[in-house]
């Protein structure tokens, strides 16, 4: 992950910005003495980057296709505390395929709302 990405919000004064990717990177509690592999720079990058930018972020993810929303990052200083304007939206996918609408409102304090949106047996 590009921290130009979080560069670019901060210069601009985004309200909040979307990532979105393919894998799941499943823990994102990666301890600060991992093993390095590309989750844990990707998590550790991250975490640096939302500890300067406190605007809402949601990353979207597909690859287990389990659907969840949810704050999977701790503080590191304050364990079992969430990043409260991060916030992780896995889709649905085979064999359960449905859609998501995400609406952005600037007057909504998170920024972002999801609804899943389950389509009827063909």
């Amino acid at each position: 992950m590009s921290s130009k990405a979080f560069a670019t919000a901060k210069a601009k004064n985004y309200q909040g910005m979307v990532i979105i990717i393919h894998a799941n990177p499943n823990n994102f509690s990666v301890p600060a003495n991992a093993q390095q592999n590309g989750f844990s720079d990707f998590i550790n990058t991250l975490k640096a980057e939302l500890k300067e930018y406190s605007k809402p972020v949601m990353i979207v993810n597909g690859d287990t296709h389990y659907f969840r929303i949810d704050k999977p990052l701790n503080i590191d200083t304050l364990p079992n505390t969430v990043v409260t304007n991060f916030t992780r939206v896995e889709t649905f996918g085979d064999p359960n395929v449905q859609w998501l609408r995400v609406t952005v409102d600037p007057k909504n304090p998170h920024l972002f709302e999801v609804n899943k949106e389950i389509l009827p047996v063909n």
